[in-house]
Order: structure tokens, then sequence, then C-alpha cells
């Protein structure tokens, strides 16, 4: 499965995880899943 993550997960994944919901977390962590992070540069 795809998904696509903006800034504010990817904070929360890098600095505290136990913000996200466990279900973020799981989807996040299975072997078949592709993370794209979009970032905006202004």
């Amino acid at each position: 499965m795809r998904y696509l993550i903006d800034t504010n997960i990817f904070v929360y994944l890098s600095t505290d995880r136990e913000g996200l919901h466990p279900d973020v977390l799981t989807i996040l962590s299975e072997p078949d899943t592709l993370v794209y992070f979009i970032f905006n540069e202004k």
C-alpha cells in the first residue's frame, strides 16, 4: 500500500511517536508500505 503523509506526521514520527494514533504506527511499520513525504518550500 502507498501512503502520502504531510510534514506534520513526519515531525511526529521524528520527535514524538506516542503522539500518533496506534493505527498510524501499525500502518507505517508494515513491510509492504511505501511512504511518500511532501515538503513545501517557501
